[in-house]
């Protein structure tokens, strides 16, 4: 799929598969941030000078859900238009082209490597190649963390098959995210599942946390921490 035939029109596309109850797909975003953050700090306890890579950043929404966090914040992609409107849009942020293949830092360059909801649409026989290279470009001691779609959620697997941008996607389940951690020695793995219901508020995160152990959530995280030599 080229993600560049979506560059003025993802938003649209993401809304019309999620026809929630009063929200939008920045409700979405902005749980994924809250948790990225919250990771974070756990791990590092002062994230305002950290280096951040979001990896698959497209238009740069989660640049925009997180703006001020961090000291450095950078976003690759391999569409060079969505790029340039990401750039255009959030000008506090960095927005590099990537190839595809090699992630275009030096190693240990940055403290973080997230992706949010890119690896369903790597071919499965590229994604190692994607955390090996995330892993790379990380500090040791560094975080690795990817949120992905749960295709064992039924509402999941209805709201992708009703989007266009992801007529391409094959999900994958925490368990396969946590054994592509594991292979590319990436350890104290942290999974969590998140988003079993569209509303926000602390009644509902409350009720979230009661049923975490469900394996049911919208979508999930696997974050995990690149060893020390």
């Amino acid at each position: 799929m080229d993600f560049n035939d979506y560059t003025s029109t993802y938003v649209k596309e993401i809304e019309k598969s999620v026809p929630l109850v009063g929200q939008n797909h920045r409700v979405f975003l902005a749980e994924k941030a809250s948790q990225l953050v919250r990771l974070a700090m756990q791990h590092f306890g002062d994230v305002s000078r950290l280096r951040v890579l979001d990896v698959g950043c497209g238009i740069g929404l989660m640049e925009h859900e997180l703006q001020g966090q961090f000291e450095r914040l950078v976003g690759v992609d391999i569409a060079d238009e969505a790029l340039e409107l990401a750039r255009e849009t959030f000008q506090d942020s960095e927005f590099i082209h990537y190839d595809g293949v090699v992630l275009p830092f030096g190693d240990e360059e940055f403290d973080v490597a997230f992706a949010v909801c890119v690896f369903h649409h790597v071919p499965p026989d590229q994604r190692q190649q994607l955390i090996c290279e995330m892993t790379r470009v990380v500090s040791q001691g560094g975080l690795v963390v990817i949120f992905e779609h749960n295709p064992l959620n039924p509402v999941t697997q209805w709201i992708v098959s009703r989007c266009e941008v992801d007529r391409d996607a094959i999900l994958l389940g925490r368990r396969e995210t946590c054994q592509l951690f594991s292979n590319a020695g990436i350890d104290r793995l942290t999974q969590k599942q998140i988003l079993y219901f569209p509303w926000r508020g602390r009644f509902w995160t409350w009720l979230e946390s009661c049923i975490s152990w469900l394996p049911l959530g919208t979508q999930y995280y696997v974050a995990g921490s690149k060893p020390m030599a």
